[in-house]
């Protein structure tokens, strides 16, 4: 089946998982973050059912009773977007030796 048009490629975190010391989630071990089921389900070696159980029940079962997983809404972007503030290049530069620099686009530590 091909792509539908217009389709993107959405880099998100679907699901948190959290790791327990024991049952009763005294200590949490690791926390990790997965795009989809199938990817919790070849690291942990659980099932489908047996994560959305875990997702949508309360009830835990005693092989997995160590693993919580939780669903993101709305899911968290794997790449953090930032913006670069090129009003602080606007000062003078030594390493170009001028007031208007001409390495705005690289972020020099000197400058």
């Amino acid at each position: 089946m091909p792509r539908t048009k217009g389709s993107v490629n959405k880099l998100s975190y679907h699901y948190k998982v959290k790791i327990y010391d024991g049952d009763n989630h005294d200590e949490l071990i690791e926390e990790a973050y997965f795009q989809s089921q199938r990817q919790i389900a070849e690291r942990f070696s659980m099932n489908r059912t047996a994560i959305y159980m875990n997702i949508h029940t309360d009830s835990l079962s005693k092989k997995f009773g160590h693993i919580e997983i939780e669903k993101l809404t709305p899911p968290m972007p794997v790449y953090k977007n930032s913006k670069i503030n090129y009003a602080m290049f606007s000062e003078y530069c030594e390493m170009c030796e001028s007031n208007e620099c001409s390495c705005l686009g690289q972020l020099m530590i000197d400058c």
